[in-house]
């Protein structure tokens, strides 16, 4: 862990990727995160709005964060609220975000246009955040829209499963 804390202190970007698991980050990122505690003084120290925290030990002032991640359902309202408020929390203006909900579509090759597109969006924001540091409006826009209607999205999503409603109520 000594060599990742200095890898991590060194660096300029550090890019958060993973899927939503349980309105959180998978457990081994979890694990990653809470062991970067070294990186923080042990006291406690007062914030400007009265609030207390531990101070950073290290000048990471440089740094700038990306969180990538991406869930099976087909938006963020009441699934990504308490990882953005953690890592929003933790990262502050410094944080940039690329959040993409309807996962579950770029299994299925049927519409592969649609997806294509949002990757499209993607790597203009990776060319932005590399040129700028931030993403365009047009940029952050096109990646907030949902790659299909919520109905459509969960009866595609329930097909490519082999579920249907009627086999939701019988197994109920």
């Amino acid at each position: 862990m000594k060599e990742l804390i200095t890898k991590y202190i060194n660096a300029d970007l550090i890019i958060w990727s993973f899927p939503l698991y349980y309105f959180g980050m998978p457990s081994k990122v979890k694990a990653f995160l809470d062991r970067m505690l070294p990186i923080y003084l042990p006291y406690i120290s007062i914030n400007n709005d009265k609030t207390s925290c531990h101070p950073l030990r290290y000048d990471l002032s440089h740094q700038r964060y990306i969180l990538i991640s991406t869930c099976g359902l087909y938006g963020t309202k009441n699934n990504y609220e308490a990882l953005l408020k953690q890592f929003e929390f933790i990262f502050k203006d410094r944080l940039t975000k690329i959040i993409c909900p309807e996962g579950e579509l770029f299994s299925i090759p049927q519409i592969d246009g649609r997806t294509s597109r949002f990757l499209t969006h993607v790597k203009q924001a990776g060319k932005e955040f590399s040129t700028n540091g931030v993403f365009s409006e047009h940029t952050k826009r096109e990646l907030n829209k949902l790659l299909l209607p919520p109905k459509i999205f969960i009866e595609l999503v329930n097909t490519s499963w082999s579920i249907t409603d009627s086999s939701i109520n019988k197994n109920s």
